[in-house]
C-alpha cells in the first residue's frame, strides 16, 4: 500500500460535514495544548482551516 505523507503547512483537510470539521478542530486544539511549540503556527493554520471549510461549504 502506498503511505499518505499528510504536510500539515500546506495541506487543508476539508471534512465532507459541519460534524467532521467540528471533530477536525477538536482535534487541533487538543494538539495545541497538548504541544505549545509553535502555537501562533497552529493558530494560523487553524483559522485557514475554518475559513476554507466555510468557503467550500458555501460553494457546496
Amino acid at each position: 500500500m502506498d503511505e499518505i505523507i499528510f504536510n500539515e503547512q500546506e495541506d487543508i483537510i476539508l471534512p465532507d460535514t459541519v460534524w467532521g470539521e467540528i471533530i477536525y478542530i477538536k482535534y487541533i486544539l487538543t494538539d495545541i495544548f497538548k504541544n505549545p511549540q509553535n502555537i501562533n503556527q497552529k493558530f494560523f493554520e487553524l483559522k485557514r482551516q475554518i475559513i476554507f471549510f466555510f468557503k467550500m461549504m458555501q460553494i457546496k
